[in-house]
């Protein structure tokens, strides 16, 4: 593998990820405007899917303010995208559309293909797994008091890996045959 110059896909850019099939970029806009878009890993013309203008007064986690669209991911069977939102996590459809709120889950979080794992509350912050199917939230692990940094799960759900601080420093966990 050779390495090369880096190049700017686009100017107003602030989280992203990758589509499911690897050839785009979701990515929320750093001012907001046009909100939630895509663009070729190649460059070209950047495809606007959501506005927030539309979701920007719904209630919020904790009365706290929000990144409009941070953290856009696929969801496993690439037929939306997840994001952070007023109040929680929202999805669309891949091809843009009508903004939907999902669950009050909030970050950081990892989805598989039949929910999303996410910290519960302080002050034990157990990771918790929320069911897209039923709609259910179940405790998974008793974690401790200090939140996980990062999260991540295997595709069908059984595997989960995540990070948490011990101390002055952080221990990365593995749990499998969560199901």
């Amino acid at each position: 593998m050779s390495g090369g110059p880096a190049r700017k896909l686009v100017a107003d850019a602030w989280s992203s990820s990758w589509s499911r099939d690897g050839v785009s970029i979701y990515y929320s806009s750093a001012s907001h405007s046009p909100d939630l878009s895509k663009v070729s890993i190649n460059g070209g013309t950047t495809v606007s899917l959501f506005s927030f203008d539309s979701v920007r007064d719904a209630p919020r986690i904790g009365g706290r303010t929000w990144n409009p669209g941070s953290m856009p991911v696929a969801s496993a069977d690439g037929m939306h995208i997840f994001f952070q939102g007023p109040g929680g996590l929202w999805r669309i459809p891949v091809a843009g559309g009508a903004g939907e709120f999902v669950a009050k889950i909030r970050s950081p979080r990892a989805l598989c293909s039949t929910g999303v794992f996410f910290p519960g509350p302080a002050p034990e912050m157990p990771l918790m797994f929320y069911d897209f199917s039923d709609r259910s939230t179940v405790e998974v692990i008793k974690s401790g008091p200090r939140a996980q940094r990062a999260i991540s799960a295997s595709e069908d759900c059984s595997v989960v890996l995540y990070s948490q601080p011990e101390r002055e420093s952080t221990i990365l966990l593995f749990a499998r045959g969560l199901w």
